[in-house]
């Protein structure tokens, strides 16, 4: 089967929680708490797998192998583990079946790791239910804020949003289109160091969005 067939698998996977969160709950809090997530989870991949090359995600997609990791973990932060913790918090999923939730995402992991489509640099396989079992405390108290937010929930909840759209296109243009392509010198690959100089000029950009 081709690596990027069982990536598209989890692509289905989260459209399929992410239409039942829509047809079955108030989608709009949801859709917010959706943007929270997949933006916290954009922040640590740009620190784990954009500076510290913690993995590595093998869809075969690309040629290169720097737009293969972003568009891998991309498929995993921005899509999958994003859709899974919305459900948890939509349908405030009881603490024994977000056990057997996590230990799910564990055996994905291992199994992909297994398949060769992907692999640990650094990384190691408990860290990753270690942080979502941390996460979903995060993201239901965060979920509980949304419907009544404080002027910082709107803030963060819009930022988080701005950022990773802003980087979606930024990705798409540079590896699809060509459009640019930073030369800061900061890694020995000359895309890894465009990403990773890309991504933060990105995030500071979003930052600075409702000063502009």
């Amino acid at each position: 089967m081709s690596n990027l067939l069982w990536f598209l698998g989890l692509v289905l996977i989260s459209i399929g929680l992410i239409y039942i969160t829509y047809k079955k709950t108030d989608f709009r809090f949801n859709l917010a708490v959706y943007f929270f997530t997949m933006g916290l989870s954009f922040l640590m991949e740009y620190i784990v797998l954009i500076l510290g090359d913690a993995y590595s995600y093998y869809p075969n997609f690309f040629s290169i192998h720097w737009y293969d990791d972003v568009f891998g973990s991309s498929i995993s932060q921005a899509f999958f583990i994003p859709s899974v913790l919305m459900t948890i918090a939509a349908f405030r999923i009881p603490f024994k079946w977000v056990i057997l939730i996590i230990a799910s995402i564990y055996g994905i992991e291992e199994l992909f790791l297994w398949l060769g489509i992907y692999e640990h640099n650094w990384w190691r396989s408990w860290f990753t239910p270690a942080i979502l079992f941390a996460s979903v405390f995060v993201i239901k108290w965060w979920r509980n804020r949304v419907e009544d937010p404080s002027f910082f929930i709107q803030c963060i909840t819009v930022y988080m949003a701005i950022t990773t759209i802003f980087q979606g296109v930024s990705f798409g243009l540079t590896a699809i289109v060509g459009s640019h392509h930073y030369k800061v010198g900061w890694f020995d690959s000359p895309y890894q160091d465009h990403v990773a100089f890309s991504v933060l000029v990105w995030i500071i950009y979003a930052l600075l969005q409702p000063l502009l």
